[in-house]
């Protein structure tokens, strides 16, 4: 598993974005894919303000990552070979939820199943060394519509509802991508629920290998 490099410049950033996250805030984050929403996947009322800059309903579906993901979820075999091959990177796996994970810890996919991914970004990589905990992974854009590749297009569709970000990080103009797949790895029968920047026909093909 590759790690990206961390820059003291990345450090110090995801040393204020952490502070941010920990008094409830929200941040605006560039991941290696599209702007994301950021904020402590713990904190109910934070992801309440997510919803409500997205636009969605509070039962939606919200990826998370984290510094120690083995601390939430339980990785099966096929995981461990999938996160191994492809994280960091824009690959999602759906996994079940750790029975000594926080009970506030914001469920997903299922009762028992969270979403958890390992964006390839210096920058999200700063944020799981400094902030000890699961930060929402969301694409920063109104439900339904493509994500802005700027930090002006994003705050521009979001509109009246950007003054709820406490915090913008400016990556640059990101590269457009389709956001990660989604694989469900629970049990043994691995499903592809969403297609994204990497093929999902070569996703599988690494298991069978």
């Amino acid at each position: 598993m590759k790690t990206p490099r961390v820059n003291a410049k990345q450090l110090k950033i995801a040393e204020k974005a952490a502070k941010v996250l920990k008094r409830g805030g929200v941040i605006l984050y560039p991941t290696e894919t599209v702007y994301g929403l950021g904020v402590d996947a713990n904190n109910p009322l934070a992801v309440e303000k997510v919803n409500q800059i997205k636009g969605r309903p509070d039962d939606k579906r919200l990826l998370v990552f984290a510094s120690v993901p083995e601390k939430y979820v339980t990785f099966t075999k096929s995981a461990r070979i999938l996160a191994e091959k492809f994280w960091p990177g824009p690959l999602s796996l759906v996994l079940d939820r750790n029975p000594d994970a926080p009970e506030t810890f914001l469920p997903d996919y299922a009762e028992t199943g969270v979403g958890m991914r390992n964006p390839d970004h210096p920058l999200c990589q700063a944020l799981v060394q400094t902030f000890d905990g699961v930060i929402t992974s969301t694409s920063a854009n109104r439900s339904g519509h493509a994500p802005g590749v700027t930090v002006d297009d994003v705050l521009a569709q979001l509109g009246d509802d950007a003054k709820l970000i406490d915090m913008v990080i400016d990556g640059g103009r990101l590269h457009a991508s389709p956001p990660s797949t989604v694989v469900d790895c629970r049990g043994n029968e691995v499903k592809v629920l969403r297609e994204g920047a990497i093929d999902s026909g070569y996703v599988l093909n690494v298991l069978e290998e």
